[in-house]
């Protein structure tokens, strides 16, 4: 990345360097060329930018003056010009006239140094380019609709991510000091943001299906033109663009937790983390389920130990074939596909309901059970493409309805979800009512947020979305992979340099959550400009030939 930063910036500046070099040589007879107005004095900023504008440079139209020293000046000849004559000035110009100058008489036409396709690459790791575009929150919308409000749901969710995790992590590796503390945060109100965290996934799923499989589709849906499916070379090849859009950054990620980091130091807690630490050192062994997406799949076997919140990838690049094989139906059958969505999501809520305790490691990685709002998002993506149901968001009766009953599902969720935490927490036994918060859970979480998205995606939205639409957002929001990426390595890190157990305590864990938050973006930003952002522009170049 810094020598295609260097690289791009000799590119850039090679013309000038070259004519410095050549302007260099004018007292060797070289004839050199001034800008002056008719009256004597230097051109105004103004004036040279309306004068470039206008063809001001070596015309034909143009004679030559004496000037002292024995140089040359050029003088546009008003009869020939009229734009620059004090008879015809253009607005904002002086009525002072113009005389022509700088450019050399030996100047040549502008030079680059590298072929076209040697800087096209170059560009992708300059890292001041890469990050002027980073800070350039550009248009993000998808087709018709405005799904700029989805930028900042994920940056939401993924602080919320790092929020949940900053209290897990340590409990998980070391475990606290001052259990006490900890149980008594938990039955308090004050825990209820750690219950988002858990559904934050979930609300990645709504967002990515909205987004990929509904609101990209730019046509709308007219049924004297309809959209058809998109074929089987075309849908392959955007799965492939899929994989090799997350799977550089993910083993990258791997490779250097795994097998570069241990020698960081040789000795200490840096070295004992990365080197004994199971999360990395399982790793040696089982990289290749990361690979191909299937580290969820045996629990038993220990493959989900080998960067152990890299199950969400594999639930995502897993739902994400699901998507594009049901999608379809929408345009071929319509009955066969909600028969097929509304199925799914009655077979998931009630897969969930059969279980106990919401965060049970055993098969909260498990596709099939995390499925369910995924569905929501593909029947939600392409439901809003329904001429009737957009008329109707317009109105607002409907768009409050849709409020209502959206943001009663939400709140319903994580407050039940926090009740129960209570119960197990305060030792009371609720084996029944741990199945049905399971089941309500995943059936009202994403199908809230279901509701909200229907309503910003077809109308203005309000406030709220205004908030979530805004610039930051939009930047940060392309952090969240690379976020998600390195954000458990950062707690891990912070953990092991403390030198001593963690203890938990209200003021001290939104503390740790600030540092942490501001580690991991910072930290992936990095990761975004020199891995993600120009990986991701290779992997368009080449597969988006065959799409």
């Amino acid at each position: 990345s810094l020598f295609c930063t260097v690289l791009i910036f000799v590119d850039n500046n090679w013309n000038g360097f070259i004519t410095f070099v050549k302007n260099s040589g004018d007292d060797k007879g070289n004839e050199t060329t001034y800008l002056i107005s008719s009256a004597g004095g230097p051109v105004s900023a103004e004036e040279a930018k309306l004068l470039q504008l206008n063809g001001g440079g070596a015309a034909a139209d143009a004679t030559t003056a004496p000037l002292s020293g024995g140089k040359k000046a050029t003088t546009h000849n008003p009869t020939t010009s009229p734009t620059f004559s004090p008879d015809y000035p253009s607005p904002g110009m002086s009525k002072a006239g113009f005389h022509q100058t700088p450019t050399t008489a030996n100047a040549d036409e502008e030079k680059k140094l590298l072929p076209a396709f040697i800087r096209k690459g170059a560009e992708w790791w300059d890292l001041i380019g890469g990050f002027l575009k980073f800070v350039t929150p550009g248009n993000r919308n998808h087709g018709e609709y405005d799904t700029r409000f989805f930028e900042g749901l994920r940056v939401v969710a993924m602080m919320f991510v790092i929020y949940g995790h900053t209290a897990f992590f340590p409990q998980a590796t070391a475990g606290y000091t001052d259990p006490a503390e900890t149980m008594s945060f938990v039955k308090s109100y004050a825990s209820i943001g750690l219950f988002p965290a858990l559904l934050a996934v979930d609300t990645k799923h709504v967002e990515k299906v909205h987004v990929k499989n509904g609101g990209s589709i730019e046509q709308p849906d007219d049924p004297h033109n309809p959209v058809r499916p998109l074929g089987p070379a075309q849908t392959v090849m955007m799965v492939v663009h899929r994989y090799l859009r997350l799977t550089p950054v993910v083993m990258i990620t791997l490779i250097l937790s795994v097998w570069l980091f241990p020698y960081i130091s040789k000795s200490g807690v840096m070295h004992r983390l990365y080197s004994d630490c199971p999360v990395f050192t399982k790793c040696k062994t089982m990289w290749w389920h990361q690979l191909f997406y299937i580290n969820n799949m045996n629990y038993s076997g220990g493959w989900d130990m080998c960067m152990g919140w890299f199950w969400y990838l594999s639930c995502d690049m897993q739902l994400f074939v699901v998507a594009v094989i049901v999608a379809p139906f929408w345009y071929l059958d319509r009955r066969i596909f909600f028969i097929i969505c509304s199925g799914a999501i009655a077979t998931g809520v009630g897969i969930m309901a059969h279980y106990e305790g919401y965060s049970n490691t055993e098969w909260y990685h498990k596709t099939y059970m995390r499925y369910v709002p995924y569905f929501y998002g593909i029947v939600g993506a392409l439901f809003i493409r329904n001429e009737t149901i957009k008329k109707s968001m317009k109105k607002g009766a409907v768009r409050l309805v849709f409020y209502l009953i959206g943001a009663a599902l939400l709140i319903s969720s994580i407050n039940v979800m926090w009740d129960l935490e209570k119960k197990v927490y305060s030792g009371e036994k609720h084996k029944s009512y741990s199945r049905f918060v399971n089941g309500w859970a995943t059936f009202a979480w994403g199908l809230g947020f279901n509701f909200f998205a229907c309503v910003w995606t077809t109308s203005n939205g309000g406030m709220l979305k205004r908030f979530l639409s805004n610039g930051v957002f939009i930047v940060l929001s392309k952090l969240t992979f690379t976020c998600y990426m390195l954000h458990p390595i950062i707690l891990m890190t912070k953990m092991a340099l403390s030198w001593t157990y963690p203890e938990f305590g209200s003021i001290t864990y939104y503390y740790e959550f600030g540092g942490a938050l501001m580690l991991t973006f910072f930290s992936a930003l990095w990761l975004y400009l020199v891995v993600e952002y120009p990986l991701a522009m290779l992997n368009n170049a080449v597969t988006k030939r065959f799409m």
